[in-house]
Parts: C-alpha cells; structure tokens; sequence
C-alpha cells in the first residue's frame, strides 16, 4: 500500500528555528555592541586615518544590523502567518522541493575610475574608498584604498565569500569614499 510522508514533528522543527533566531540574534547583539566601540573610537580619534576606519566600522555595524533586524522580522512574521494556515506569498515551492543554496565568491576585482568626475568636482588630492556587500543578510567590507588622480581603476584584493546564495540571489555593492 501507499505510505504516508515522514513527517518532522512540528515541536522539533521550533526548536531548530529558535536555534536559528538565537543565532541571529546574538549576531544582531555583537554588530550593536561593535557600533557602540566605533562610536567611541570615532569621539576619540585625533587622526584622519583612525577616523575614516572608524566610520568605515560603523557603516559595516549599521548595515548589518539593519540586515539582521530585517531578517528577524521576516522570520516572526514568516512563523505567524504558519501558525495561522497561511504561506507567506513568495514563499517559493514547498520544503521538500526547495532548490539548493550555493556559494558565490568575488576575488581580484577592479572597477574603473573617473577621475576628472571625483576630483575636479569635489577638489580633492586624495580619497579613501572601500566597498560594502550584501547577498541576502550577509554583509561583507573590503579594505580601504587610497586613490589619487594618477589611478585610473581601483583594485580590490579581498576575497569575498557568500555561502547562503539562493537561486535567484541578488549582489548589492556600495562604493563609499572620503
């Protein structure tokens, strides 16, 4: 005969989303307490440079705790609309037809960099950039460069690895300068 589908207890399948939500959450408490210390350091700060790696810091700690906040909601509301019957409208296909999740990795970047745009409108000599990242809730830095007039590209060495990328994923990179 027909055998019904193994079904996994809704119990244990709470408790490995509150195992999930608490990890969350403790990221969530490390990037506050991180912003907290970049605050500090950047009242503190007698040198341009500690500064602009001081600002750097908080503009990492504020996106990903803008992230981690978004995705704790999507789960809450995720698990009421559960309790209540109903699925989440972009849902996807049911778990046992989900597709899989890869990894993206982006290594031995350059992006091309107009000079005459940059400097001649803003009148400076010299600029400090670094990239920000995001696929999904990861959020990733690279190191902050130093550009002048004489560069026509910018080359980032990092090595950026995101390992929970869905099918249709979608990468999101900020370029901030000083």
């Amino acid at each position: 005969g027909s055998r019904a589908p193994l079904r996994v207890p809704t119990q244990a399948m709470d408790r490995a989303r509150e195992g999930s939500d608490t990890e969350l959450q403790r990221k969530l408490d490390h990037e506050i307490r991180m912003r907290e210390g970049a605050c500090k350091l950047l009242a503190a700060c007698s040198q341009r440079e500690q500064a602009l790696e001081a600002t750097k810091s908080l503009l990492v700690c504020n996106s990903r705790i803008l992230s981690y906040m978004g995705e704790l909601q999507r789960r809450k509301e995720a698990q009421v609309l559960e309790k209540t019957g109903r699925r989440p409208s972009d849902s996807g296909p049911p778990p046992e037809r989900s597709p899989c999740r890869g990894r993206v990795c982006i290594s031995d970047w350059k992006l091309l960099w107009d000079t005459f745009f940059f400097f001649n409108r803003f009148y400076l000599h010299r600029w400090a950039v670094f990239l920000l990242l995001q696929l999904g809730e990861q959020i990733e830095d690279t190191e902050m460069i130093l550009v002048d007039r004489t560069l026509t590209d910018i080359s980032f060495q990092n090595n950026v690895l995101f390992t929970e990328a869905g099918p249709d994923f979608e990468l999101r990179l900020e370029l901030y300068g000083a």
